[in-house]
């Protein structure tokens, strides 16, 4: 894999170190694709050469501090550097919501003259649950149906947020990422690792 240098990298003494342009060339060191129990993938890679545009090639060490993905992409840094996908806490939210919708379109309610209640808008909450607009038209067709539909889309939700695959990492072409060079978490002279935006 390859990262582009898009701002010049200076010493203390404002001598020009890297320039704009140089190529930094590296490998991925580890890959881990998403598991079941919505375990998430993982991707380190070390950066092993960097090539300036006059066509020199120097050896570097070169690791992950930042990637600048769309939120949408859940991504984030562990300690080692590697890229691994988050998944949001609220996530746990709707099958706790949905599991209670289920229940709850179990319990039939009667009128003041003991005649079943229809219920309508219970109904039509537990087929939103189950399959959205559809099942909200739907589970207007009996209670029975509507909580069939309500305990579907329940166990739907608890599968795809605990058991399904997790997410895997990508990284689109262009991403900005942020790299250090040297050993991670070294420090030299005082100074923290030298870092610019590449992409």
């Amino acid at each position: 894999m390859e990262a582009v240098v898009t701002r010049p990298l200076f010493s203390t003494g404002h001598s020009l170190l890297i320039p704009e342009g140089s190529r930094l060339v590296g490998d991925v060191v580890m890959a881990q694709p998403a598991r079941c129990l919505h375990r998430n993938g993982k991707v380190l890679f070390v950066f092993r050469q960097i090539k300036l545009p006059a066509g020199a090639v120097e050896g570097i060490q070169g690791y992950l501090e930042g990637v600048e993905a769309d939120f949408d992409a859940h991504l984030a840094l562990d300690q080692e550097g590697a890229a691994h996908a988050t998944s949001p806490k609220t996530r746990f939210i709707f099958p706790a919501i949905a599991m209670a919708v289920a229940g709850l379109s179990l319990h039939q309610d009667y009128n003041a003259q003991g005649v079943p209640d229809q219920d309508m808008g219970g109904r039509a909450e537990s087929g939103a649950v189950g399959l959205g607009l559809i099942g909200t038209l739907l589970a207007q067709a009996s209670r029975t149906l509507a909580s069939g539909i309500a305990f579907t889309g329940a166990g739907f939700s608890v599968y795809s947020t605990f058991i399904a695959r997790g997410e895997d990492v990508v990284l689109p072409v262009n991403t900005p990422v942020k790299v250090s060079l040297g050993a991670r978490g070294d420090e030299a002279g005082g100074e923290q690792p030298a870092r610019r935006g590449l992409h």
